[in-house]
């Protein structure tokens, strides 16, 4: 029982630790990408190699951050995010040789605290915008001359379908270029 007396000043001193805090996308996480990254992956460079760019805030909630997207709040273990950026053997490793500096062990351990902790770009927000907007399974699309791909369904803005490829990358596709199975489709999972 005397121990119990003390727990709120060792939750207090735990809290007032300096890294104690949580990491913020911003002020820790987007330097390095900015530093090491936004050659191919910045808005304000004008660069989007596979849709991604680290600096536009909004498509990171919405598209990248989520249990079915390539960064995975609380398991940096299952985030492709993490295997692109730590494993040079792998074929999808960033940044591709010669293409820029990897990230050290020091930048990568960041990232995946970051993930690890909820991967929260803002972190006043409850959870990231993806998790209820992205559909778990994926769905065959086809266009209209018959080809067909296996993605995610990710939204219906407009006249655009916005659909989550296995690789993370988001891509929109105009409606009325669907085929009809898919155009109903679209419409069914916007409905829900």
């Amino acid at each position: 029982m005397r121990t119990l007396r003390f727990l709120p000043l060792v939750l207090w001193a735990l809290g007032s630790v300096p890294g104690a805090r949580a990491l913020d996308y911003v002020t820790d996480i987007l330097p390095i990408f900015d530093a090491k990254c936004f050659d191919c992956h910045s808005k304000r460079e004008g660069v989007s190699k596979g849709s991604l760019q680290l600096d536009n805030l909004a498509d990171m909630e919405e598209f990248y951050i989520g249990p079915y997207a390539s960064m995975k709040p609380g398991k940096p273990g299952e985030s492709d995010l993490v295997r692109y950026i730590s494993d040079p053997a792998d074929p999808d490793t960033m940044p591709p040789k010669g293409k820029g500096e990897r990230l050290t062990a020091a930048e990568i351990n960041l990232v995946k605290s970051w993930l690890a902790e909820g991967a929260k770009v803002h972190p006043e927000k409850p959870g990231p915008a993806v998790a209820g907007t992205v559909s778990p399974d994926f769905h065959s699309w086809r266009n209209a001359d018959g080809r067909e791909i296996k993605a995610r369904f990710a939204g219906l803005s407009g006249q655009k379908v916005d659909l989550l490829l296995a690789n993370g990358v988001k891509y929109s596709y105009p409606l009325e270029k669907l085929d009809p199975a898919s155009q109903a489709l679209a419409r069914e999972l916007a409905a829900r």
